[in-house]
């Protein structure tokens, strides 16, 4: 079993701030999203910070257009978008992390870094080799949520005041603070 510091692990602690749960919550959806439309992942569908059940938000996304088994086999090409599903999932805790300053123990956060781990075990042979690959890709995610916490920081306050995003806004609000960074 490969252990790495899970930065949102755990459940969501009873008592919690409800408007700090709901911040953190905008953080995390809004890094997946940005990440995911930036970085060559699925464009997503949909992000919302409507609880649902014991889900606290979600971005939704587009099924695998070439039908993704990796699994079965893996050309240099899915690869590549194995590689960049792995760092739209890592940029959830990330970008909660960066927003809020600190991390927040729910199972959201969890099921993120098992299943970067599931797929980082796919492209690797070993579990050390699976564990210095996430760590290697964990670095590269912090970066690009630097790199992109403009457009991260502006969906998630969209996402404060909206509740849900349609993948037409989101894309919309990315492109519009990308083009305020780029003329700065």
């Amino acid at each position: 079993m490969i252990e790495l510091e899970h930065p949102g692990a755990g459940p969501t602690p009873q008592g919690a701030d409800p408007s700090a749960r709901l911040r953190a919550t905008a953080y995390h959806e809004a890094g997946h999203a940005v990440v995911a439309l930036m970085g060559g992942d699925r464009v997503p569908k949909q992000a919302t910070i409507v609880p649902a059940g014991d889900v606290l938000g979600s971005v939704s996304y587009a099924k695998w257009s070439s039908g993704l088994r990796p699994d079965c086999y893996l050309t240099p090409g899915r690869m590549q978008l194995v590689q960049a599903r792995i760092d739209t999932l890592l940029a959830g805790v990330i970008a909660e992390r960066r927003g809020t300053g600190r991390r927040h123990n729910w199972t959201g956060g969890t099921s993120d870094i098992d299943s970067a781990t599931d797929l980082a075990a796919y492209l690797n042979g070993s579990d050390r080799q699976t564990e210095l690959f996430l760590r290697w890709r964990r670095l590269c995610v912090r970066d690009k949520v630097e790199l992109h916490w403009p457009e991260i920081e502006r969906l998630a306050v969209t996402l404060l005041a909206r509740g849900t995003l349609t993948s037409d806004e989101i894309r919309q609000i990315v492109i519009q603070q990308r083009s305020k960074a780029d003329q700065a």
